[in-house]
């Protein structure tokens, strides 16, 4: 079968990446990994990414990275968190991939790497286009992970945390999000979004994600038989970080009550537990991170997702292209999905335990059915050859 040929990129692009962060992982470093296999294997020209990084910039972030203890929790990632967030408040760093003005457009992936460049922007006279990936507002989600004593000490840097975000989406020439529902975070936790955007509403342009269709490495039987798992138990699964945000600790209290009315399910439960912990129950299993998180996906049942805010969750393309039902929170990008067959959407802890139980009550047809609806759905929308086209279709549209 000959290789389909797409289009070529007009102009020259700057994807602002580092090459060696580029990852088959969440967040803007796995969306940018898609276009970038994208890219490579069609042979799309003209689309280019910062070279790799040094691992570790610095002794301070060297250090960070040992094990757990007073010192590092207390010194050495308040120290880390100020060099990360707090200096790009004081000083601007220059680019000469910006200020020579090489790249007729430059693609930046957070509000942070743009206000970094701040200085080195008012020099260049290309095109720049933002994707803000983050679940709730950069600055709020900076501030959310800072102890109490970071922001006595370091609050009068920290207290401007907002201009980051304002400075990238007021200087950008386009804004891009997947969809109109993915914005919902930035309004929920941006007071002053409605106005930014009203702002600057002529920039904003949307295309949905894509991504590489996902397999698994062993079967369902052997990976229920792995973990001890009867092949007939009834099996929810998560993968994701366990956190707040991602609706972990939601998951947690919804699992404790399900597994108390039911001795034949189970909880697979994939990523690191920190920082919450999983239940101690022999029934909900948590495998730790995982380089085959598909194989887990692919011995459940139905996929939770039970974010409390979501911007895009690549999680759910990955389990739409494996074929598995989805129960998913109402909000953000999530409610893109709102009429689709295969996915059922929660409003609230009574509508989640309902549909639950809808999902116990069917037939293991209907659950089939909506598998394989899922997987259509991902090879009508979002595949990573769409994405790529839709990417260079943006790209040469831009002014």
């Amino acid at each position: 079968m000959e290789q389909k040929i797409y289009g070529k990129v007009k102009k020259s692009v700057l994807i602002y990446m580092p090459e060696n962060k580029i990852k088959p992982v969440g967040g803007p470093r796995g969306y940018v990994y898609n276009l970038k296999s994208f890219f490579e294997e069609y042979k799309i020209n003209n689309v280019s990414f910062l070279p790799s990084e040094t691992f570790h910039k610095n002794m301070m972030v060297s250090a960070y990275s040992g094990k757990r203890g007073w010192i590092k929790e207390n010194i050495l990632k308040p120290l880390r968190n100020f060099i990360c967030y707090g200096m790009p408040i004081l000083k601007s760093d220059r680019d000469e991939n910006i200020e020579e003005n090489k790249y007729e457009q430059i693609h930046f992936h957070t509000t942070l790497e743009m206000y970094r460049r701040r200085k080195s922007l008012r020099k260049y006279k290309g095109t720049v286009i933002l994707t803000s990936h983050c679940p709730m507002v950069l600055h709020k989600e900076i501030w959310s992970m800072l102890s109490t004593a970071e922001k006595f000490i370091f609050g009068f840097v920290y207290k401007k945390l907002s201009r980051i975000d304002e400075y990238a989406f007021n200087r950008a020439d386009y804004i891009t999000f997947p969809c109109v529902e993915a914005e919902e975070p930035y309004e929920h936790s941006w007071k002053n979004y409605s106005e930014i955007k009203h702002r600057n509403a002529l920039k904003y342009r949307y295309i949905l994600t894509g991504i590489n269709k996902c397999s698994v490495k062993i079967t369902k039987n052997q990976f229920r038989k792995k973990w001890g798992i009867p092949q007939d138990a009834f099996v929810f699964c998560y993968v994701g970080r366990h956190n707040d945000v991602k609706g972990y600790r939601r998951l947690k209290v919804f699992g404790k009550t399900i597994l108390e009315r039911n001795s034949d399910i189970y909880f697979l439960i994939a990523g690191k537990e920190e920082p919450l912990k999983g239940i101690d129950n022999s029934r909900w299993i948590e495998v730790g991170w995982t380089d085959d998180p598909h194989s887990v996906i692919g011995a459940s049942d139905v996929f939770i997702l039970p974010n409390k805010e979501t911007y895009f969750d690549l999680i759910l393309l990955e389990v739409l292209s494996l074929g598995k039902p989805i129960l998913a929170s109402y909000t953000g990008g999530n409610k893109y999905f709102s009429s689709d067959e295969g996915i059922k959407l929660f409003k609230s802890d009574e509508d989640f335990y309902k549909k639950i139980q809808t999902f116990l009550a069917m037939p293991q047809e209907e659950l089939e059915s909506m598998g394989n609806a899922n997987e259509r759905l991902f090879d009508k929308k979002f595949t990573r050859e769409l994405f790529g086209e839709n990417y260079i279709n943006l790209m040469n549209n831009l002014d």
